[in-house]
């Protein structure tokens, strides 16, 4: 009886085992594409690529195999570029098309000074980090004090 108990033990341990290296792997698996996604988007947001015609970046993201990537992102809704040394934001980065159920928007800590007004067409963003870059202290304030409707308030009215 005793043999049982401790067979079943070591099967619910050796189960338990194989979910977490399972949960690892997913993790490992997520964590790659991000980063992938992430490289993407750098290079898009550059601005020598950004007069590339539209064609040729399509060519360069399927070599890379990072178009499907970038879509899956924008379909989960959330996009992480933080730590990218990023100065500028394409305006064509938040195309309501592109990027309609994005939700969550990380740009922490890169060199960004302007947020474009096109950000207002993302009507889905409820989580918006833009801390550690050279925004002006207005816009910080803003977006410290009235959120991301603020904000949004603010692009509209200035620009």
């Amino acid at each position: 009886m005793g043999n049982n108990a401790s067979k079943k033990e070591e099967e619910l341990k050796k189960q338990k085992e194989l979910e977490e290296k399972k949960r690892d792997n997913e993790d490992k698996q997520k964590a790659e594409q991000q980063k992938q996604i992430d490289i993407a988007v750098r290079f898009l947001a550059q601005p020598s690529v950004q007069k590339t015609p539209e064609i040729e970046k399509r060519i360069f993201l399927r070599k890379k195999g990072l178009q499907q990537k970038l879509l899956i992102a924008k379909q989960q809704g959330f996009l992480s570029l933080r730590n990218e040394n990023i100065e500028e934001l394409n305006p064509e980065i938040f195309d309501i098309d592109k990027c309609l159920k994005l939700q969550s928007l990380t740009l922490r800590n890169n060199n960004i000074s302007l947020i474009p007004k096109s950000i207002t067409n993302l009507q889905n963003l409820k989580i918006f980090i833009i801390q550690g870059n050279n925004l002006d202290q207005e816009t910080v304030e803003i977006m410290k004090n009235k959120g991301i409707q603020g904000l949004f308030q603010y692009l509209k009215e200035t620009y």
